[in-house]
């Protein structure tokens, strides 16, 4: 989006989510997409907000003005899931199509892996995954799946070591696959 001039990653993200509001007013009116994504926000993770379900990601976006600051904005790094959720909606109202399909359309469909996909949703479907497995009461048992949906742009990708190597090998060719870019090196 940057590339097609769609997006500029040091504008206010209200340029883009107009409705976007942190408790903090200086961090809602100065939050650049790079500060999304670079855990500056001055939230620290508030993972029990979406960890335990129930809320959808337009609901987790509606309650980031409630949620308490613990650093001023840029002060210091803070991982928060919940900012990468927010910079996922930032692009879904740039691009004017759902994350998960920019994800597809983007990135798994031009790097040519088929078999990653954006929910756990889909791993059933897959002729080959794996499941997480724990020992409970000297029994070892499959762990279900965890659905993140809701924070999906905050890592809920699922791939394989060979389609995770292309997308590896497109940064290292400078955002190129094959000879096509997929990225600009800048």
């Amino acid at each position: 989006l940057v590339d097609e001039r769609k997006l500029e990653l040091d504008k206010a993200v209200r340029t883009y989510l107009p409705d976007f509001e942190l408790q903090d007013d200086v961090a809602t009116r100065l939050m650049t997409p790079i500060d999304l994504v670079t855990h500056r926000s001055g939230l620290p993770r508030h993972d029990t907000l979406w960890a335990a379900g129930g809320f959808t990601r337009k609901e987790l976006y509606g309650r980031l003005r409630f949620i308490e600051p613990t650093a001023t904005f840029r002060q210091r790094y803070q991982y928060n899931n919940l900012m990468f959720m927010t910079a996922g909606i930032l692009v879904e109202q740039v691009a004017g199509q759902p994350w998960e399909a920019l994800i597809k359309d983007r990135i798994f469909t031009p790097l040519g892996m088929t078999r990653s996909n954006t929910s756990v949703r889909d791993m059933p479907s897959a002729t080959d995954f794996s499941l997480p497995y724990v020992e409970r009461g000297g029994r070892v048992v499959a762990v279900p799946f965890r659905n993140i949906d809701a924070v999906g742009p905050a890592g809920s990708i699922n791939s394989n070591i060979d389609e995770m190597l292309r997308y590896v090998q497109m940064h290292i060719d400078q955002g190129s696959a094959g000879g096509k870019p997929i990225v600009s090196p800048a």
